[in-house]
């Protein structure tokens, strides 16, 4: 009897301390579960803020593409029923509140759109996604379907005539495309004029490397006059890592140059003159030059193996380029004559569009998902290859001699055709 009585204690303690185990063990295990919930919930409300605010742009986006010939570009985008807040309940009580909102930027043609979206009660995320969007009525629109002379397949247009041929000349082609660059011109010079009035003015060029290694303005806005660089490397970049926006007057190099400017800006009033290698931004990634421009707003002369990488746009009043040159950027505007004198490449991933063109040997000109679009004439007179995602369209006259290669994708809607849904001009959303 007393063997049993001490039998059913042992166990009766050996029960007690498995329980008394079970408590130790269960706060640890609950807050672990209590943790992990939250961690899920977080989880959870993180993807449900970015489907939101992705999806969100993205319909918003498709909206635009969908703007009917003939209406108003402000009306249309005043006009998308998704501005404001909304909320979203969800079955289990939780709730998404997204909001899209709009401002003008400093270009007076564009917004910045901002998509906002909060998930959740308990452990809320919010996702917000900017971009900018280019709203502009002054853009002329033209059905490339039914206006000027088909050629190659329905991708290539012409107003005047076709290697000597001119059965339907036109002249609404040349008028949209010059209204297009002019339009181009005036949103860069109204850059440039607000750029100018926060300048720092200095006297040469050891004034602009201490304003830059020295300013923590960002942008750092630095104007001067004529600038005169007798070769070797120079590099405009901030040490602080802040964009540079270097202007002055003309440019002239006298031997070997090679500017870098990482995702700055460079500005030239007047003309540039090289008359030797000139390189600008040569060898830098694509991740360092994103933002990068460089802007001429008179004539450019380019004598002699010419590299420049622009990440955002080329834009020059005219370019000259003599003797193997490559000029690369996202979009390239130029408002007079490009003249393309021996071994030459052009490549924009975007738009090229041109007041007029000349290639006089081995040519090569590049718009990977954009347009080619010449004012005036394009002239080939030996070895031109044109290599376009979508149109390429002529105003003037295109006159090709030996050995052409032309390949187009003529489905790209850009700022002078009316493609893609009869949207006209595009919106060019672009993420900030």
């Amino acid at each position: 009897m007393l063997q049993n009585e001490k039998g059913s204690g042992g166990l009766l303690l050996i029960v007690l301390f498995f329980f008394i185990l079970i408590a130790i063990f269960s706060i640890p295990l609950f807050s672990m579960t209590v943790n992990r919930q939250s961690y899920d919930r977080e989880i959870i409300n993180e993807k449900r803020a970015n489907a939101v605010a992705v999806g969100g742009m993205e319909s918003f986006i498709k909206y635009l593409n969908s703007k009917p010939t003939g209406t108003s570009r402000q009306a249309y985008f005043n006009s998308y029923p998704g501005w404001g807040p909304k909320t979203i309940l969800l079955p289990e009580g939780d709730k998404i509140i997204y909001n899209l909102t709009n401002s003008r930027s400093d270009d007076p043609n564009k917004y910045m759109v901002t998509m906002t979206a909060t998930a959740g009660t308990n452990k809320t995320v919010t996702k917000s996604l900017k971009y900018i969007i280019t709203v502009n009525d002054n853009s002329q629109i033209i059905d490339p379907t039914t206006n000027p002379t088909k050629i190659d397949k329905g991708t290539v247009y012409v107003g005047g005539s076709y290697l000597g041929n001119s059965p339907n000349p036109n002249s609404t082609i040349k008028q949209a495309i010059g209204n297009s660059i002019i339009n181009l011109s005036n949103s860069i010079n109204t850059q440039i004029n607000t750029y100018a009035s926060q300048a720092q003015p200095c006297m040469n060029y050891n004034d602009i490397i201490n304003i830059i290694n020295n300013s923590t303005n960002n942008p750092v806005i630095i104007e001067a006059g004529d600038l005169t660089l007798n070769g070797g490397n120079y590099n405009f970049v901030s040490p602080r890592g802040n964009q540079v926006v270097l202007i002055v007057k003309s440019l002239t190099a006298n031997n070997d140059l090679s500017i870098k400017m990482d995702n700055g800006t460079l500005i030239v009033r007047n003309n540039i003159n090289a008359n030797n290698s000139f390189n600008f931004n040569s060898g830098l990634s694509s991740s360092q030059i994103n933002n990068s421009n460089l802007w001429i707003q008179g004539s450019a002369v380019f004598n002699n193996n010419t590299n420049i990488y622009a990440g955002q746009t080329l834009y020059a009043g005219s370019i000259t380029a003599n003797n193997k040159a490559t000029l690369s950027a996202t979009s390239v505007a130029i408002r007079d004559a490009l003249n393309l004198n021996n071994q030459l490449t052009l490549n924009a991933s975007k738009d090229i569009e041109c007041g007029s063109i000349t290639a006089n040997n081995q040519a090569t000109i590049n718009c990977s998902t954009g347009d080619l679009f010449v004012r005036d004439n394009l002239s080939a007179n030996n070895q031109i290859t044109l290599n376009t995602g979508g149109y390429i369209a002529v105003g003037g006259n295109i006159t090709l001699k030996n050995n052409m290669n032309i390949t187009t994708g003529g489905d790209v809607n850009s700022s002078t055709t009316g493609g893609g849904g009869g949207s006209g001009a595009p919106w060019n959303p672009t993420r900030q």
